[in-house]
């Protein structure tokens, strides 16, 4: 139907040994693919939905680790899902997101992620992962005065992690503008201040930083005994990371900088304002906070590099009338920008996404180089729109698969899916690159050290 060759994926060194993941919340396992690119192996997929299970196996073929089901029958037999040392959990967003009802997390088809809570809390002391890493929208954050946000964070506290979160938009590496928050929980007991891990034996820190500690409880830089090269802080015990599989334009060679109080947080890119406030406000739960580098530019990947050049005569376009229609949606401001766009000596594009306003329907177009935010294509609504103009004309369509496959960062993702399947499969996935992101400047330093002291024991 569409793009059937997939592209190879920037990691190519395999899972490193011993980084093995459970997918819960799994949808069409874009997750799993950002895992992969960061050198995990995703050992066991879970999702309530056997047609996004089917749009899943069309891409990646037969998984048998893919378990369709609902996450609270899980908790009521943990046995079914294999150990791993990562679980991720994208769990549904539709009563948090601004977009929605915004009953919160108690509510609805959000409230699934205390079914995973539960699975947690039900695994054996051996079979839980000893990291955890939550996706959603950034509506959590406020949904409900903030509370909600609270919740799940003492949740993850109380089951024995300790948290850091931080908001990744996908426009730092796709044009789409999907801005989302992710949460880390990191076992107490595991010592991670300290990258690369110490041989055994050693402590993580020298005796001016102090040594050993519960996780959540981390030194300042200034009580750590940090020292600066250049514009970076380096910690004792800690070198510099080698260069990320695949390092974007604004990352830092000094991926890890850790040791942050809450009272150390400012905003900046990756915890804006508001999410510094939220995390102040919950200043007496237990926190691991890292420093983290900044992401590639935001916008560095324009719209027109992920869109397909179809001819004049294809299908996907819309009829004169149906665009003229279209046009004649939009307010004067957006109409003035269509109209110039359309003047223009160049072909240029933009994005239309149609939003009831005072009771009316009006197109709105974007003309920034980003797409968007890709939704879930309810009741004919949600869907991207192509703008096409210059020299005079102008064409309309929906922007295909292919094309939401490659703002979703899954280019080369096999489609064997009707349209809308496809659609609502990508709409309600996350980044690929994004979770590549957080895999390879959060996840895979605390792995790392984990692995190693596991190692130290076993020696022991």
């Amino acid at each position: 139907m569409f793009d059937a060759t997939p592209l190879a994926p920037p990691f190519s060194g395999g899972a490193v040994a011993g980084r093995t993941a459970a997918e819960f919340f799994a949808g069409v396992g874009l997750a799993r693919m950002g895992l992969e690119r960061a050198g995990w192996e995703v050992v066991f997929a879970n999702d309530i939905e056997p047609a996004k299970r089917q749009m899943h196996d069309g891409h990646f073929g037969p998984s048998p680790h893919y378990h369709v089901g609902d996450i609270h029958d899980l908790a009521r037999d943990p046995t079914q899902v294999p150990a791993a040392l990562l679980a991720h959990a994208s769990f549904p967003c539709t009563d948090l997101s601004l977009a929605g009802g915004r009953k919160g997390l108690n509510a609805g088809q959000s409230s699934a992620f205390w079914g995973w809570i539960e699975l947690l809390r039900a695994m054996s002391v051996e079979q839980r992962p000893k990291l955890l890493l939550v996706e959603n929208v950034t509506g959590l954050l406020s949904s409900h005065n903030g509370a909600d946000f609270r919740a799940l964070v003492a949740a993850i506290n109380d089951l024995g992690y300790a948290a850091d979160a931080m908001m990744v938009d996908a426009a730092h590496f796709t044009p789409q503008s999907r801005p989302r928050l992710f949460v880390i929980g990191v076992a107490s007991g595991f010592e991670t201040r300290a990258y690369p891990p110490p041989p055994c034996g050693e402590p993580a820190f020298s005796e001016k930083g102090g040594e050993g500690g519960e996780v959540g409880t981390r030194p300042t830089r200034d009580e750590a005994g940090a020292r600066s090269t250049g514009e970076e802080t380096w910690y004792p015990g800690s070198s510099p990371l080698p260069d990320p599989p695949h390092q974007g334009e604004g990352d830092s060679v000094a991926s890890v900088r850790m040791g942050l109080s809450v009272n150390d947080l400012h905003p900046s890119t990756i915890r804006p304002a508001k999410l510094v406030e939220a995390i102040r406000a919950s200043a007496d739960l237990d926190w691991d906070l890292w420093d983290l580098p900044e992401p590639p530019p935001y916008g560095v990947v324009q719209l027109e590099e992920v869109l397909d050049r179809l001819p004049g005569d294809s299908p996907q376009w819309w009829s004169t009338e149906r665009a003229a229609y279209l046009l004649n949606q939009m307010s004067d401001r957006h109409r003035q920008t269509a109209d110039t766009m359309i003047a223009g000596k160049k072909v240029s594009y933009g994005a239309v996404f149609r939003r009831v306003r005072n009771g009316r329907s009006m197109a709105e177009l974007r003309t920034d180089g980003l797409a968007g935010c890709l939704r879930t294509p309810k009741g004919g609504s949600g869907r991207q729109i192509l703008f096409e103009a210059g020299r005079g004309e102008y064409r309309v369509r929906l922007m295909n698969p292919d094309e939401c496959a490659r703002l979703m960062g899954a280019k080369g993702y096999r489609i064997t899916t009707p349209l809308n399947q496809a659609l609502f499969g990508f709409g309600d996935a996350v980044c690929v690159d994004a979770v590549a992101w957080v895999a390879e400047h959060r996840l895979n330093p605390v792995a790392e050290a984990i692995l190693g002291q596991a190692a130290c024991v076993t020696k022991d």
